[in-house]
């Protein structure tokens, strides 16, 4: 009797399966190759989507294009050696990204994404890919809804995978596989969580787009006196600013977390660093008045320490990396792993806390849109 109940019981996994039909004998199963496991994070990672609103209306070109987050005429060659930047790619045997350091990869592929046809992804973003003499409400927009794309079409591609993760313990251990399923269990909840919020912001921002009406969009920009070594596209749900108070509980899953979106770009000799975010979200303005009270020196610094501590999707000039010190790039992997590793989680001390100088460009406040202080703290250059 004990023994049928236990093999009829759900599964101790929550999968929703029975145990008999799920991880009764599980140890003794084949286990799934890393070929196998590389096959199905392309299938789901690489997977091919219009994300533009009017998709739906079937004005869609063919294939889906290999759309850069970075412009690759603009951004990319500016920083490139011998046509290679250095580039994050995650290892999904372990949901881990930064362990190895980032990797040479070609200008044609690094920071790209399925996620646009070519129709849409030429007419869309063509305000920003090609050279431009002044950010305005509409480009950074753009830079935004970019970034934002590109995390919703990794996250939908997430949320697919780790369903067919809950198998990746075959021929484990009962202890491997209690392990594997409990880290499974946070990442997948994770992913819903952050699938749910950035889906909200997709349908609110789609409706930006259609109109071209910006006015619930604010940002704040800077300017490097070079082009910075390390470019992005990205996005975060910051949970603590810049003077390490807190923002938002991120360990909430039942609540919805704001975001900022952020982009690290060349403009001429010189470099461009946005953040964009929705009028009513309080966190993210929050995050960047919080910048606005570093002090000068100590600004590229803290922006660099951001972009690791926030973003994977950073292409790196390959001379500027090789030529860190050891214990530079040790610092700079160890903010990459904050929100990847559950050891390594983001504390009030992950953007506020002083670290070693590394940054050799110069940083400065050019103002923003719909907020009148971001626009003083330019003219005054308070930093």
């Amino acid at each position: 009797m004990g023994e049928g109940r236990k093999r009829n019981d759900p599964c101790w996994c929550r999968s929703g399966r029975k145990y008999k039909h799920c991880h009764l004998g599980r140890e003794r199963d084949v286990p799934v190759t890393k070929a196998e496991t590389l096959n199905r994070w392309k299938r789901h990672m690489q997977h091919g989507e219009c994300m533009h609103p009017a998709a739906a209306l079937q004005t869609c070109s063919t294939p889906v294009a290999r759309a850069h987050t970075l412009s690759r005429t603009r951004d990319l060659s500016a920083i490139a050696k011998d046509g290679h930047v250095y580039y994050f790619r995650p290892d999904f045997l372990t949901l881990r990204t930064a362990d190895t350091g980032p990797t040479l990869t070609g200008v044609k592929e690094a920071s790209t994404f399925r996620g646009f046809c070519n129709t849409h992804d030429g007419s869309t973003f063509a305000e920003i890919d090609r050279p431009f003499s002044e950010l305005n409400a509409e480009r950074a927009f753009l830079f935004a809804y970019r970034a934002l794309c590109r995390e919703l079409h990794a996250k939908r591609g997430a949320a697919a995978l780790v369903r067919e993760m809950r198998d990746f313990d075959k021929g484990r251990s009962g202890m491997d596989q209690r392990r594997l399923q409990t880290l499974l269990a946070g990442f997948s909840a994770g992913v819903r969580s952050a699938l749910s919020d950035l889906e909200r912001d997709k349908l609110r921002m789609d409706a930006m787009l259609v109109v071209r009406d910006y006015r619930n969009f604010q940002y704040l920009a800077f300017e490097t006196d070079s082009v910075p070594p390390v470019l992005c596209g990205g996005f975060a749900h910051a949970d603590y600013d810049f003077e390490g108070l807190q923002l938002q509980d991120l360990r909430r899953l039942e609540d919805s977390a704001t975001s900022v979106f952020f982009s690290s770009v060349a403009s001429g000799g010189t470099g461009l660093f946005t953040f964009g975010w929705l009028r009513e979200d309080e966190a993210p303005r929050r995050l960047v008045q919080s910048l606005l009270n570093v002090p000068r020196e100590e600004l590229s610094d803290r922006l660099l320490t951001f972009l690791f501590a926030s973003s994977d999707n950073l292409c790196i000039g390959p001379d500027w990396w090789d030529g860190l010190a050891p214990g530079q790039r040790r610092f700079l992997l160890k903010k990459m792993m904050i929100g990847l590793d559950p050891a390594t989680p983001m504390g009030p001390g992950s953007l506020s806390g002083a670290g070693p100088a590394i940054a050799s460009w110069r940083t400065r406040p050019v103002g923003g849109g719909r907020e009148a202080s971001w626009r003083e703290a330019a003219s005054a250059d308070r930093l």
